[in-house]
């Protein structure tokens, strides 16, 4: 098989993965100004997820940086870059961008509220999202409140796609992360079209992300865990 095939296979895997990237604990801006996820795939590290957060008079602004690189021997078969800006007033989302390179490939996407609504521009085109959309930033916190199963549109914040998919709790459970035992709640998010579980978040008591866990098109696993 050749790179150029290698490439365009994690390319399509980690599209599906990593624009599920959970930023944390949304528009209340969490006790520390930073936190730092380790990303790994089947163990081994390949990027690192950074999220900032600066309070404003009005609410909070949160940057959201990600950096990949997959090698294959001593070849880079995979990078990708992402960065993204979210801006939340009184609880509301009042403007996302994110810009994304995958392997030279540049992709733009911003959500912004219009009429009650959120309209979607997903590389110059604009469309209206559905009222359920939740963006895989993962930064609305009402949704670590979810008592039952709820529908939700996914916005992959990397590629503009919308995936209808449904949101499910699960219960408190005690983890090891960061180097430490850290009491959480699990969710996990299925995909309505293939019924697969596609993702699963454990958040601690303050509403932050502890470790994620994600699968590519292509069947690896991804992981997301807080640094210590």
């Amino acid at each position: 098989m050749g790179l150029g095939k290698i490439r365009g296979l994690i390319a399509a895997g980690f599209v599906a993965a990593l624009s599920l990237a959970p930023a944390t604990a949304g528009h209340d801006k969490p006790n520390i100004d930073e936190l730092t996820y380790k990303i790994s795939r089947n163990d081994k590290s390949i990027g690192v997820h950074r999220v900032s957060y600066a309070q404003t008079e009005t609410g909070v602004e949160i940057d959201i940086k990600i950096k990949v690189r997959v090698k294959i021997a001593f070849i880079t078969a995979f990078r990708m870059d992402h960065k993204s800006r979210e801006v939340w007033r009184e609880g509301e989302l009042v403007s996302l961008e994110a810009e994304t390179m995958r392997n030279r490939r540049k992709a733009m996407v911003a959500l912004s509220p219009v009429d009650g609504q959120y309209a979607l521009e997903v590389n110059g085109e604009r469309i209206l999202a559905p009222e359920n959309v939740l963006a895989t930033s993962f930064t609305d916190t009402h949704i670590w409140q979810t008592a039952g199963d709820l529908p939700v549109t996914l916005l992959d914040t990397v590629s503009g796609r919308l995936r209808p998919s449904v949101f499910r709790p699960h219960g408190a459970v005690t983890i090891e992360a960061a180097g430490r035992a850290i009491d959480t709640r699990h969710f996990t998010i299925v995909n309505d079209e293939s019924g697969i579980t596609t993702h699963e978040f454990w958040v601690d008591g303050a509403g932050d992300l502890v470790r994620a866990n994600l699968v590519t098109f292509d069947g690896h696993a991804i992981t997301y865990e807080l640094s210590a």
